[in-house]
């Protein structure tokens, strides 16, 4: 008797199933593995970008007025980080383990969101449920936002074309971040 074992599927499952998506199953997610060749996709990212659809990504919404303490507890490399801003951390775990890549992006002075790994989202919720004191709220918002990673020469272009935001690479330089909408959503 085989165990019946469901997938999370992204808001844009469907549309890579029309684009003709090779799909895989990857920490409990279904997950596009390819379209053509790999060798094919490469050189299109390349020479003009591609998109990954990166929803599996771990996403915690933190809010309240302590979140400046959580982080200088938390993640004290990055306890200076300014609104607007994106730093990559790695996490504490047990005696000599750490978590990491961690993308934290600070919205106001009261709200971060934390992207990670898919499958690191027991360990990295744990310690943060351990950390909340005083005035904060978290929120797993990881099936709730559709995420996506757009790469290449043409990334900047396209991302103009699709956002009222101004990020042009003088006034958005890397690692910045802003709410607003994409696509008209």
């Amino acid at each position: 008797m085989s165990i019946w074992s469901p997938f999370k599927l992204t808001a844009l499952h469907h549309q890579h199933l029309r684009l003709g998506a090779t799909m895989i199953d990857h920490v409990g997610w279904q997950r596009p593995a390819h379209y053509t060749c790999m060798e094919e996709e490469l050189q299109q990212i390349r020479t003009t970008g591609g998109i990954c659809d990166t929803s599996p990504a771990g996403k915690f919404y933190i809010q309240g007025d302590d979140v400046g303490a959580l982080l200088e507890n938390v993640f004290p490399d990055v306890a200076s980080l300014e609104i607007n801003s994106t730093a990559i951390s790695n996490l504490s775990v047990l005696s000599n383990s750490t978590i990491g890549p961690l993308f934290i992006s600070r919205f106001s002075h009261d709200e971060v969101l934390i992207t990670f790994s898919p499958d690191e989202e027991v360990p990295v919720s744990q310690v943060l449920k351990e950390s909340l004191k005083g005035c904060l709220h978290m929120v797993d918002m990881t099936s709730n936002y559709a995420a996506i990673h757009v790469v290449g020469p043409g990334s900047v272009q396209l991302l103009i074309q699709l956002t009222d935001l101004n990020i042009s690479p003088d006034t958005f330089p890397d690692l910045s971040c802003a709410q607003g909408q994409m696509a008209e959503i």
